[in-house]
This record gives C-alpha cells, sequence and structure tokens, in this order.
C-alpha cells in the first residue's frame, strides 16, 4: 500500500517528524490558498510504492506546477508530477534509479519554451511532457559530482550547485559550483572548500542569479561547527565576498530590491532541537553584529560528461482530497540582530 507525499526535513531525521506538518501548510500557503489565508485545495499523490517524498514545486508558465519528489520500495526512482491549477494530474512519469539515496533533493526548473531543466544528482532536460531531450553525469578525477540545485541564466546557460559523491579520502574540493550551456556541455566548474582541514560536510543548498550578473549561494558547513555561510561571485564562479553565521544552516537565499538579501535557515537558539531563524543581510552580506569574513578556498574543476540513459516510466498517482484544520500559530520570536 503506498504512502503519501509529505514535505520532509533537510537536514536530520528528527526534524523530519517536528516539521512535516509545517512544510504541508506552507506550501498550501504559497501556492494555493487565497489571500486571505483560506485553503483552497490540497491534495496527496500516493504513487503506490511504500514511500512518497516531495523536494520541490514551481508554478509553470500555464499556471499550474511542477513537483519533485521520489517514490521507492524494492524499486526506487525520481517521480515527477505536472498539476494543473486545481491540483489535477496533467501527467506524471518515474526516473528509476535515478539518485534516491543520500538525502539528496534537488529540482526541476520550467524554462520558457514549457520545457523544464531536472537537476537531481544528473543535470536532465525534459519536454513539456517529461520525457528526455538529454541527460548527463560529471565526474572529477576523484568521483562523481551530484546536483541538486541550479539557476537559468538571463544570457542563457545554468549555473548548477552540488557536491562530490567521493566521501573518504576526503576529495579536493567538497563542493562544486558548474556552468553549463543549453545543451549541458561544460563551460567553467569550480571547487570550494573552508580553510579548515577537518571539515566534515559543506553543502550548498541553493544559488540565484542577481541583476548585476553576480551568483549569490548559501549553505551549510561542519567545521565541526556548524555555520551557515553567503558566498557571493563573479559570473565567473571567482569570490567577491564571503561570509558566515551561526550556529545556524543556511537552506535558502532571496535577493531583495534594496540590494540586500533575505536568508532563511535553521539554528538551535531556542527551547528546541531546531528553529527556524531569518537574517535580512545588507548588500555587503553583514547583520550587525553577525557575519563575519571566512576564508573560502577555490579551485578550477575538471570534469569528465558522460550521457546517462535513464528511461521515463509512467506511475500514475492515486489522488486523494485531504482537508485540513487550519489556525493561527503563535510563535515567538527571538530577535538576535540588530
Amino acid at each position: 500500500m503506498g504512502g503519501n507525499f509529505f514535505i520532509p526535513s533537510l537536514y536530520h531525521l528528527v526534524l523530519l517528524y517536528l516539521f512535516t506538518y509545517i512544510f504541508i501548510i506552507i506550501l498550501t500557503q504559497k501556492y494555493i490558498n487565497s489571500p486571505e489565508g483560506r485553503v483552497e485545495w490540497s491534495k496527496t499523490y500516493d504513487s503506490g510504492y511504500k514511500t512518497e517524498v516531495s523536494h520541490s514545486i514551481y508554478e509553470t508558465l500555464d499556471g499550474g506546477f511542477i513537483l519533485l519528489g521520489q517514490y521507492g520500495d524494492e524499486e526506487s526512482g525520481a517521480w515527477i508530477l505536472k498539476l494543473n491549477n486545481r491540483g489535477d494530474v496533467e501527467w506524471a512519469k518515474g526516473y528509476p534509479g535515478l539518485w534516491t539515496g543520500g538525502g539528496k533533493e534537488g529540482e526541476v526548473i520550467p524554462l520558457p519554451d514549457g520545457s523544464f531543466l531536472l537537476v537531481r544528482g544528473i543535470i536532465a532536460h525534459l519536454t513539456s511532457t517529461g520525457d528526455m531531450i538529454w541527460q548527463k553525469e560529471y565526474y572529477s578525477r576523484e568521483g562523481g559530482g551530484g546536483f541538486t540545485h541550479g539557476v537559468r541564466l538571463r544570457e542563457g546557460g545554468y549555473v548548477v550547485v552540488g557536491d562530490s559523491f567521493h566521501g573518504w579520502p576526503k576529495p579536493p574540493f567538497r563542493m562544486w559550483i558548474m556552468k553549463i550551456d543549453e545543451n549541458g556541455e561544460v563551460i567553467w566548474a569550480k571547487g570550494y572548500k573552508t580553510d579548515k582541514d577537518d571539515f566534515i560536510g559543506d553543502l550548498i543548498r541553493e544559488i540565484k542569479e542577481l541583476p548585476s550578473g553576480n551568483l549569490i549561494t548559501t549553505g551549510m558547513m561542519e567545521t565541526p561547527d556548524l555555520l551557515l555561510f553567503v558566498l557571493n561571485l563573479n559570473p565567473d564562479g571567482s569570490t567577491l565576498w564571503q561570509k558566515a553565521y551561526g550556529p545556524i544552516a543556511g537552506l535558502s537565499i532571496e535577493p531583495l530590491s534594496d540590494n540586500g538579501y533575505i536568508v532563511a535557515g535553521l539554528t538551535s537558539f531556542g527551547a528546541g532541537n531546531g528553529d527556524f531563524w531569518v537574517l535580512k543581510l545588507l548588500p555587503d552580506g553583514t547583520c550587525p553584529p553577525l557575519g563575519v569574513d571566512y576564508n573560502f578556498i577555490s579551485g578550477d574543476l575538471t570534469l569528465t560528461v558522460n550521457d546517462t540513459n535513464i528511461m521515463p516510466v509512467s506511475i500514475t498517482p492515486i489522488v486523494r482530497d485531504v482537508f485540513l484544520s487550519v489556525e493561527d500559530t503563535h510563535a515567538v520570536v527571538m530577535q538576535q540582530a540588530p
């Protein structure tokens, strides 16, 4: 008997149980609520497998939605659902074996012509109905890289972020940023790491293009303390400035009209094991007294590009309406700065 789609936590298993329903409500309010916060519709999608987990959702050009998740029991893979603006399924495809281990996520990015860029370990260009146009994987001399997030550039092409698969011995660079053209060919690729030789794991969570053409990215590093970092990069991937804040894990960053940034993350300042943390940053990345310069080391990566051969399969979900009880919350706000 299949499970229902739910939104997972991003780092720790315990947070999965603490925040599952919160993330469902956030998704609902962002995409399918009336301006007054009244739920217009809410649905679950059952693949028929034991487990379904959703990772990202975007609005499409036709006013519907594209949802990326995964399914699995003995067989597992990525699962993409195209929904209309009422949550009805227009098409649904599974991609067997496509990077389901390690808690990795990914996203499906809508493109201006109605097609999609899939970023989930591999990079793939999909038609408007989820079939493969091209699909590629990328390897360095030390091992493979898995990509989880990306952005389409205004000039064309894409920048994607991820990390090295290789665990031991430690790779020269754990964090990867790569620029590719419209056909997936590498324009440049760089690795980044902290100046701490004992890092446990550094992860880039998101990347955005700025009006200037520069790039802004956030993530987490364990050195061994957990820190949020923000990197401001030139269009060629070289570093303009780099800041660290903590103890916090960075999840998402958004440029603002005042040239500053808003960053969402997780921290443990509050009473629980994990709390939401939101930082409003000045254009130079500071949030006085928070935000200290941090030394990231970067270097060029030489990557080998291979075509992959993942064949989409049809996985039609069982769709159920879910009736949510909506209540006002009473969050306790603890201001850290200024």
